[in-house]
């Protein structure tokens, strides 16, 4: 008995975390925000291009459902001005978690 109530505990859980998962979302940023004035889209046009860059020195161990790999590979998409005129930053992103290059 006190496991089927421990389970059905465990699954009302679960289910109002994936509701407050799903439901919450977040407000949209105030037109003046800091934050706001940095995701504006800039004067330029751009354009991409997908590479995979591979380190073939460090093989990577096996982990869980990854059989291993004898070298690693890390797909980078590329992001540049269509039109480039003089001088311009180099912006580097690295993703974490939960995040991917597109």
């Amino acid at each position: 008995m006190l496991k089927k109530i421990l389970l059905a505990l465990l699954v009302l859980i679960g289910a109002g975390a994936a509701v407050f998962t799903f439901t919450n979302k977040p407000e949209p940023l105030a037109v003046n925000s800091a934050s706001a004035q940095w995701l504006k889209t800039g004067p330029q046009e751009v354009t991409f291009f997908d590479v995979t860059l591979t380190d073939s020195t460090r093989p990577m161990q096996a982990n869980g459902d990854f059989s291993g790999s004898e070298e690693r590979e890390l797909k980078t998409r590329i992001w540049m001005p269509d039109v480039l005129h003089g001088r311009a930053p180099l912006v580097i992103y690295s993703h974490g978690f939960m995040s991917d290059r597109t």
